[in-house]
């Protein structure tokens, strides 16, 4: 079939292979560029579930206390685990282990490796009512950090 002045179904051109080699190297290129910052965003997305986690974790433990009316101890296993007690609960103790769920993460708590809320969900303290918690998550070389208050307030996390 012709459309007047050339057969348009003998036309053969289309890439050449030097041409698709360098369509493939700047492929490449660009990958080896993104790969490492989206493993950087990956570990930071794992960083702030694990915060959240911390935070969620001790703001249950200070409404149990609450809802109890017992006092509620939060206790530091290691770096990667944290308990509390569950009065009246036949489920006993609650344990998190962050490193089962965020691989590498770990938690630790600076002014004393435990905490207590009380009825009132307050924390139980010395004398001193400006002692405060900081609990830092830690991550891939990163750290989500705040703080926990004697009034059982806990701050937001920076």
């Amino acid at each position: 079939m012709t459309c007047g002045k050339k057969n348009i179904f003998s036309d053969k051109e289309g890439l050449t292979l030097v041409e698709m080699l360098i369509a493939v190297a700047m492929l490449a290129v660009l990958s080896a560029i993104s790969v490492p910052q989206i493993s950087v965003l990956v570990n930071l997305y794992k960083l702030n579930g694990a915060a959240r986690t911390v935070w969620s974790d001790l703001q249950n433990a200070k409404m149990t206390a609450v809802k109890t009316n017992q006092n509620v101890a939060v206790s530091s296993v290691n770096t990667t685990t944290y308990t509390y007690n569950r009065p009246n609960d036949a489920q006993g103790a609650f344990v998190r282990n962050l490193a089962n769920e965020y691989q590498g993460a770990s938690v630790g708590f600076t002014g004393g490796g435990s905490t207590v809320f009380n009825s009132r969900g307050e924390r139980s303290v010395p004398a001193d009512k400006n002692t405060e918690i900081t609990v830092n998550v830690s991550l891939a070389g990163n750290t989500k950090s705040f703080t926990v208050l004697w009034t059982g307030r806990i701050g937001n996390i920076q």
